[in-house]
């Protein structure tokens, strides 16, 4: 397995054509090609996170983008990761379970025999995990057979009460296994991926005679259960197998007269992602054993770093202490470098932003031992944009992006919204916020403290001078840049290895550019206004 310090070099280099960075889509490509290697830690928890947080920020409308959302679902909030997890969609801890939003709906599945609960709430954390709603099923069902993924796609038009889709599915599924295992010339064994067609078809003729638990029904399904095809620890590429199991599972234990434990099956399969377990508890628990699921899942994560229960937190507070677990068990300090860049940290949680500082220098530390400098310049540039359009947004502001000419990065701008002229964003102002960001490169907050001098008449080159003392007439005669004190004309500094001579701009022509509609200046122009001039424009380095 490769080493985890070769896995964050590979991942941040520039040169490849997709990077690690803070481009959640990118990222998603990466992890998707290292899937298919074997020399690498699995990264399956990673991906669901990443789909995550590109789901929720287009809902939001984070950075730029339209907000967007599923039908019939109204996304609750326009902020940052930070209040987007599913505890805090789902309104666990904010004393208002009477509201209409989280006032549930009990109804019954028509063919499933079994309790649904809807709510503006659930269907938003939903959404979050990807499920949508029975409206957007079809789209959802789709995405996941693009994929290869049909154990899942049958598995979820299950648990939406939806049989026929599932059948569709499972046939269209078995029906490309076959096409695959047919073009494969390797002359290895493939007996497991040969037969899991045959699985697969064995399935959707069990599923369609479903019509509720019986004794026929059900010794057929466990009979199918047992298969190899199906067992856990099969073939990745037959990782939809245990999708399938769960679905078998549930079928076998729902309807009238049943125990209900087919929903304890599903939600304790570990070989499932947590953000499908997490949406089928959203679907069929009550609002009190939900919660003590979300509860009892957020423990288990911080426990074993399991990164993929961010999800479920957000990067709130208890988000943080899991990246920190995984942190501790993966050594990963790239991704909880990039994660934690995307949220503006309240000043109140001293921890969280002392981890994520360290987390900062950690990561660039790497980046700098590699030398790596585009890389770490990439790195803080994005992060820089990033975190000045979260605290516009925090601030009641469009979604505009600027960097100050001091940070030495390049100006974005965003429209506000769509049909509005952009404008142009001015430096951060120095006001206190309830969010802000842990670097102070983002946020200036006194000015220079340092000038640049004449050697000889001690004469700031900054343009803190006034025009006392200053011969106006051979400024208005000398060029555009001088290498000497406009005061007392002696040379300045010369380069070391060149020899020539270290200039500043003539502050008689900045200022003859700066007003052309005065006329032409005369000797006795007042050049007091150049103080306000920005250091970097007086001085050539």
């Amino acid at each position: 397995t490769e080493d985890i310090s070769a896995t964050i070099k590979r991942r941040a280099h520039c040169s490849k054509a997709v990077r690690y960075s803070m481009d959640a889509r990118s990222n998603l490509e990466l992890l998707s090609a290292e899937s298919k290697l074997r020399t690498t830690t699995p990264t399956e928890s990673l991906s669901q996170l990443w789909i995550w947080i590109a789901r929720v920020e287009k809902f939001c409308g984070t950075f730029g983008d339209e907000p967007t959302a599923a039908p019939r679902t109204t996304w609750p909030t326009k902020g940052d990761l930070t209040n987007v997890g599913v505890w805090q969609l789902l309104g666990m801890d904010n004393g208002r379970e009477g509201d209409h939003e989280y006032k549930d709906t009990i109804s019954s599945a028509v063919t499933l025999s079994c309790t649904v609960y809807d709510s503006p709430a659930r269907r938003a954390a939903l959404s979050a995990c990807g499920w949508g709603s029975t409206q957007t099923l079809e789209a959802v069902l789709k995405q996941y057979e693009e994929r290869g993924e049909y154990g899942k796609a049958a598995a979820l038009a299950v648990w939406h009460d939806d049989i026929s889709a599932a059948v569709s599915v499972l046939r269209n599924g078995a029906e490309m296994v076959r096409n695959a295992s047919g073009e494969k010339q390797d002359g290895g064994d493939n007996r497991s991926e040969k037969n899991y067609d045959v699985a697969l078809d064995l399935v959707s003729m069990c599923v369609a005679g479903y019509t509720g638990p019986n004794a026929v029904w059900n010794k057929a399904c466990s009979d199918l259960l047992r298969r190899q095809e199906l067992l856990a620890g099969g073939d990745a590429e037959m990782k939809g197998a245990s999708y399938v199991r769960s679905m078998l599972k549930f079928l076998l234990a729902t309807g009238p007269g049943t125990d209900q434990s087919g929903l304890k099956s599903v939600i304790e399969d570990s070989a499932l992602c947590l953000c499908d377990r997490i949406a089928f508890c959203c679907r069929f628990l009550p609002r009190a054993d939900l919660k003590d699921q979300l509860k009892e899942s957020i423990a288990t994560c911080q426990k074993n770093g399991d990164i993929e229960g961010v999800v479920i937190t957000g990067i709130s507070q208890d988000g943080f202490k899991i990246l920190q677990a995984y942190v501790d068990k993966v050594s990963d300090v790239q991704t909880a470098a990039l994660v934690s860049s995307r949220v503006a940290l309240p000043t109140g949680w001293s921890w969280e932003r002392k981890v994520c500082s360290e987390w900062l220098d950690c990561y660039r530390g790497l980046l700098n031992s590699w030398q790596m400098w585009q890389s770490r310049a990439m790195f803080d540039v994005d992060r820089a944009e990033i975190l000045r359009q979260l605290n516009r947004r925090h601030n009641g502001g469009g979604c505009v992006s600027a960097h100050s000419t001091q940070t030495g990065v390049r100006k974005v701008i965003v429209p506000n919204r769509p049909g509005n002229a952009p404008r142009r964003d001015s430096p951060a102002k120095v006001v206190k916020q309830q969010r802000s960001d842990p670097d102070s490169i983002l946020f200036p907050s006194t000015p220079a403290q340092l000038d640049a001098r004449c050697n000889f008449c001690s004469l700031p080159l900054s343009g803190s001078w006034r025009q006392e003392g200053l011969a106006n007439r051979w400024l208005s005669e000398s060029g555009p840049v001088l290498s000497c004190c406009p005061r007392c004309r002696k040379p300045l500094p010369r380069c070391a290895i060149c020899m020539l001579p270290l200039g500043c701009p003539n502050p008689y022509m900045e200022l003859k550019k700066r007003q052309p509609r005065r006329g032409t200046p005369h000797a006795g122009d007042d050049l007091s206004s150049l103080a306000n001039l920005p250091f970097a424009e007086w001085f050539t380095w």
